[in-house]
């Protein structure tokens, strides 16, 4: 998958999938603007586990952006990431060594 950080006007041809994750997201915020009342959140947590936490993390400063931008609104956005990091494996002769990989 792609995180759902994709917005992808194109599909792969030789399965048909799109990649619109990010539309997706999107979408799922305004109906949440429009219908549940997140345009009068203060505190907002967004969680995900393994690749969901990934994109959670990477998602959590342009959730608020949207937010600012769509509902006019400043809330805390707090992100729950369980199991979202995945170790850089090296392996060098007879030995194995991890390394966090940080997301600029």
């Amino acid at each position: 998958g792609t995180l759902f950080l994709s917005s992808s006007s194109s599909s792969s041809s030789e399965h048909g999938v799109h990649f619109h994750g990010r539309d997706i997201v999107w979408a799922t915020v305004d109906e949440l603007i429009s219908r549940h009342g997140l345009a009068s959140a203060t505190e907002i947590i967004i969680a995900g586990c393994s690749a969901g936490g990934v994109g959670a993390v990477l998602l959590a400063d342009d959730l608020r952006a949207y937010l600012e931008m769509r509902a006019k609104n400043t809330a805390f956005v707090a992100v729950l990431s369980d199991s979202g990091v995945f170790p850089e494996q090296q392996k060098q002769q007879h030995q194995r060594q991890f390394q966090l990989r940080q997301q600029p």
